[in-house]
């Protein structure tokens, strides 16, 4: 195929396409102590970012580049498509949630480690947009989605090796690569060890978004190739994407290829026995795949110990439910009663849920702690409990003079400690940065209480999400905000979900929250009446087929993408090849119906 500078537009978006998912380059990012950076994201005054930061840059410039050309060449051809509406009413409440949030700054750069502001959301919509109108012409479209394909091998190879404990941004060749010459002896640290993968993408949930769409593209030509050169390629390719898919060990991965795999399956069912040949091979080559890839364990055990888990029923983790302070003692509740912690001028006195005094009993007990120098002591404590029967499941470590612990034993499985520090009065406890907060009822979804750690602590995320959205019926607090207006204060609800208080919860994992905190319930309704509408238009283009496209495969990873995102977020590392991806999807379907009509317009005259 030979260049032409009229498809200039096209090959620009291929190579987007192609060298996004694969930049790798470490970024320091100020974010001053008194700065809303900082306050959103207090993870050090200078952000060091790998994975987003250099990725978001690369888009915003490579975008404005490919619209300016797009425009330029094909502006005259442009008409007006229902589509347009959509971007243009999801544009405007992006805009109109970024100028009336109360934190500007951030809205228009983003978070640390995320970074989606109101730029990087524009060049989102930028890419559906191009890519939309790209697929009208069949070669075009081709020349685009080899530049999904090609940069996906890339993040495969990546992550493969990765899986089998070859990481090659942990050797000094790559890393003196993707790290700038005045940071040459920065300490690389990673938080993923042997038998995972995060390639380029900077987290393995991320991984599962994006090859959850590369599975079925993949699965899509390998079924649809004539010749036995394109046959074999297509089918090493779905086996990369799919050791991919299962080696990132991203259960939301998993879970949203199900779904449609599922959805896939009832609506081509009738088509099974055309691919029955093809079908068995994949079939049998994924399960040896899944066979070998399991014979790796990691600190998780292998695949079939970590996807088991995902249908598996759980009990409630812990029976607590919360702390607050209500008449000048601090109340902490479990599910079946409470009890009261009442200090005075250094005196603690214990009550319970009839506000009868408790007789609290003492013991002493050696404690293995860290010293100033590191080194593991021998620390004589104190611990307080009770002889009650209801009452047996709380007890409270002295640590120091104003300064309790609670541990609380649930059923000998899991024993939860939670720092109370005593300040005149009031009642606090350390969270993130080791700040003091005060120890305060947080809002929530109670019907969940108790399972706030089930789905990797989304159930903690969510529940506490959800009251948020109060605020966002009409527009959100403005983009990659949700940091800021999140509950980091409920340091009692973080020791209960992750077991520790300083973490900073900067995404809900669920993509559909994140629209509707950042942008707005409405923003949130648009986007999905239009995924809505995209679904139906792909099962009226495709149900009546008699071969299962490669377009029609890709309508579906780009359905398995918006499935996961149940489960996971936005990243700029994925977010751009689902935009593109979802807008090629959407055009090809438009303009097939329109060609239909015209056929079937030249048949009636």
């Amino acid at each position: 195929m030979k260049f032409s500078m009229e498809k200039l537009h096209v090959y620009t978006l291929a190579l987007i396409a192609a060298i996004i998912p694969n930049i790798v380059f470490l970024n320091a990012i100020p974010q001053p102590r008194d700065s809303i950076f900082f306050m959103a994201f207090p993870k050090g005054e200078i952000n060091y970012d790998f994975f987003s930061y250099s990725k978001m840059m690369f888009l915003i410039f490579s975008t404005v580049f490919l619209t300016l050309i797009f425009l330029w060449k094909s502006y005259k051809k442009i008409k007006w498509q229902p589509v347009y509406g959509f971007l243009i009413v999801y544009t405007v409440l992006i805009v109109l949630s970024t100028a009336i949030s109360p934190f500007r700054e951030l809205a228009i750069r983003g978070l640390g480690d995320r970074y989606e502001g109101i730029f990087t959301l524009f060049a989102y919509l930028l890419l559906f947009f191009v890519a939309y109108n790209i697929a009208k012409d069949k070669e075009d479209r081709k020349i685009v989605i080899g530049g999904v394909i090609a940069g996906s091998v890339v993040v495969g190879l990546v992550g493969i090796f990765q899986y089998w404990g070859l990481d090659i941004y942990r050797t000094r060749f790559m890393q003196q690569i993707i790290t700038p010459e005045e940071f040459s002896n920065f300490k690389f640290t990673f938080q993923f060890g042997k038998a995972t993968i995060y390639s380029s993408l900077y987290n393995t949930n991320f991984v599962g978004s994006y090859m959850v769409i590369m599975l079925f593209l993949a699965i899509g030509l390998f079924l649809n190739s004539e010749s036995k050169k394109a046959k074999n390629w297509s089918y090493a390719y779905a086996l990369l994407m799919f050791a991919n898919w299962i080696g990132c060990r991203s259960r939301a991965g998993i879970m949203g290829g199900q779904i449609i795999f599922v959805f896939a399956l009832l609506l081509f069912f009738r088509l099974i026995k055309t691919y029955k040949k093809d079908l068995i091979i994949l079939g049998c080559s994924f399960a040896v795949v899944f066979l070998v890839m399991n014979t790796v364990e990691s600190d998780q055990g292998n695949l079939a110990d970590k996807f088991t888990s995902i249908n598996t029923p759980s009990n409630p983790n812990t029976y607590l439910r919360d702390a607050y302070v209500e008449n000048g003692a601090l109340v902490i509740k479990d599910k079946f009663t409470d009890i009261k912690v009442f200090q005075k001028e250094g005196r603690v006195q214990f009550f319970d849920d009839a506000n009868k005094a408790l007789t609290p009993q003492v013991k002493k007990y050696k404690s293995l702690e860290l010293n100033e120098n590191g080194q593991e002591v021998s620390v004589e404590r104190y611990k307080i409990y009770f002889n009650e029967e209801k009452y047996k499941r709380y007890s409270f470590n002295i640590l120091r003079d104003g300064m309790l612990e609670l541990e609380y034993n649930h059923e000998d499985i899991r024993i939860i400690k939670y720092p109370i520090v005593f300040v005149g009065d009031t009642y606090k406890s350390p969270g993130i940065t080791g700040k003091l907060f005060d120890i305060v009822k947080i809002p929530r979804l109670h019907a969940l209480d108790g399972y706030e750690t089930l789905g990797s602590m989304r159930i903690y995320n969510w529940t506490r999400t959800l009251p948020l959205l109060k605020e966002t019926m009409y527009l959100g607090y403005g983009p990659d905000t949700f940091s800021i207006v999140f509950p980091q204060n409920d340091t009692f609800g973080k020791t209960i979900s992750y077991g520790m208080a300083n973490i900073v919860v900067d995404k809900p994992h669920n993509m559909y929250l994140q629209i509707a905190v950042n942008t707005g319930i409405i923003s949130l309704v648009v986007f999905v009446i239009g995924l809505f509408i995209y679904l139906l238009d792909g099962i009226v283009a495709y149900r009546g087929l008699e071969k299962v496209s490669v377009e029609a495969f890709l309508w579906l990873g780009v359905l398995a993408y918006h499935a996961t995102a149940m489960f996971n977020d936005s990243l700029v590392s994925v977010a751009p090849i689902a935009w593109i991806t979802f807008g090629i999807s959407a055009g090809i379907i438009y303009s097939n119906r329109e060609e239909e009509k015209s056929l079937n317009t030249k048949e009636i005259d």
